[in-house]
C-alpha cells in the first residue's frame, strides 16, 4: 500500500483500492501545479477538489468514502506530508503533529509509536534512522498483536537527501527492513536482560499467601 508516483512523491493508503488508484490518477495529473503553486494547499486541494468530483460521479458521497491516504512530495526545497481523509480532506502534517497511522492497524500501532517517540525522543521529531526504527516497531507491533486483520511483509519509503542537498524518495530495500527487526529483537532482548537485573527472583522474600477464610 505504498507507492513511488514518478519517483518524486510517496504515496500511502489504506481502504478501498479501486479508490486509492483513483486518488493517485489525480495525485499524478496535478502534480505539475506544484511549479506554480503560492502554498502546498492549493496542490493539496486540486488533488481532493478532482477527487471529490469524481466520486459523486460514480454516485459516492465524498465524505463517506472508504479511503484514507498519505501524500509525501517537496515543496520549496522542503518535504512535506498531508494526510487526506476520506481521501477529500487534507491536513498538512507539522513540527508539532507529525506521526499519524491509517487503517485497521492504527488503534495499535498509534499509542506505540507514540510510546516509543515519548520514551527515546520526548516526543521531539526523531533522526531518519529512529524514524525508521520506530515506524517498523510501530507496524510490526500492530501485526504481532491483529492477526487476520493486519499482516503481510513491512514495506517503507523514505524522503532524504542526497550528497548534493537533492530530495530523493525510495522504498526501502528488504535488507534495511530486516535490519530495524533486527534491531528491535535486540531492543527486547535488552529490557529483558535490565527486568532481570531489579528483579532476580534469588534473595527476594516470597509473596506470601492470602490467610484462609
Amino acid at each position: 500500500k505504498i507507492h513511488l508516483i514518478e519517483r518524486n512523491q510517496i504515496f500511502a493508503f489504506a481502504g478501498d483500492l479501486s479508490l486509492a488508484e483513483r486518488f493517485r490518477v489525480f495525485a499524478t495529473t496535478s502534480y505539475p501545479l506544484l511549479a506554480q503553486a503560492g502554498h502546498k494547499f492549493d496542490y493539496a486541494t486540486a488533488i481532493a477538489a478532482s477527487l471529490a468530483n469524481n466520486l459523486r460521479l460514480t454516485g459516492i458521497e465524498p465524505q463517506a468514502a472508504n479511503l484514507m491516504t498519505i501524500l509525501i512530495h517537496e515543496f520549496k526545497g522542503n518535504v512535506e506530508a498531508c494526510l487526506f481523509t476520506a481521501g477529500v480532506n487534507p491536513r498538512y502534517l507539522d513540527s508539532d503533529h507529525f506521526s499519524c497511522a491509517m487503517g485497521s492497524g492504527a488503534g495499535a500501532a498509534l499509542p506505540f509509536l507514540n510510546f516509543l517517540l515519548e520514551t527515546f525522543t520526548s516526543n521531539g521529531q526523531p533522526e531518519l534512522v529512529d524514524g525508521k526504527l520506530f515506524a517498523t516497531w510501530a507496524v510490526k507491533y500492530a501485526i504481532d498483536r491483529l492477526a487476520g486483520g493486519v499482516g503481510g511483509d513491512i514495506d517503507l519509503a523514505i524522503a532524504e537527501r542526497n550528497e548534493t542537498g537533492q530530495w530523493i524518495f525510495r522504498e526501502l530495500p528488504t535488507a534495511e527492513v530486516h535490519e530495524s527487526i533486527g534491531a528491535i529483537d535486540s531492543a527486547a532482548d535488552a529490557l529483558r536482560e535490565w527486568k532481570r537485573s531489579f528483579s532476580d527472583s534469588s534473595g527476594t522474600e516470597p509473596v506470601p499467601k492470602p490467610p484462609r477464610q
